[in-house]
C-alpha cells in the first residue's frame, strides 16, 4: 500500500511540474515575440571612424539587438533591440563602458 501511495504523490509532482514548465516555456515566447523597438541617441567622444565601430559593434554584441547604425557626421547611433531581452540602460552601459557618453535617448517607432 506504501509504494502506490508514492507512486501517486510522484506523478502528481510530476503533473504539477510539468504544467509549471509550460507555463514558463510562454512567457519567455512571449518575450522573445515582443515587437522590435527603434530608438535614436546621441553620441558624444566619437572623431574616427575607429569610434565609430567600436560603439557599434559594443551595441550590436548584446542580446537582443536587432540593427544599429551609427553615424560619425550626426554623432547619433540608431538601434532597433527587442524589449525583455535588452533595454536602453544596457545599451547606453556598454556604449559608456568604452569611454563615450549617450543622451538624448527617444524611441522613432
Amino acid at each position: 500500500m506504501g509504494g502506490i501511495m508514492r507512486i501517486t504523490v510522484l506523478l502528481a509532482f510530476l503533473v504539477v511540474m510539468t504544467g509549471a514548465c509550460k507555463q514558463k516555456t510562454s512567457t519567455n515566447q512571449s518575450i522573445a515575440d515582443a515587437k522590435p523597438v527603434t530608438v535614436e541617441m546621441s553620441v558624444t567622444g566619437m572623431h574616427c571612424m575607429g569610434c565609430v565601430e567600436t560603439v557599434r559593434s559594443s551595441i550590436a554584441q548584446l542580446e537582443g539587438i536587432d540593427t544599429v547604425m551609427v553615424s560619425l557626421d550626426s554623432a547619433r547611433a540608431t538601434v532597433t533591440y527587442r524589449p525583455g531581452k535588452v533595454d536602453t540602460l544596457k545599451i547606453r552601459d556598454a556604449v559608456e563602458l568604452n569611454g563615450y557618453k549617450i543622451s538624448g535617448i527617444k524611441t522613432v517607432h
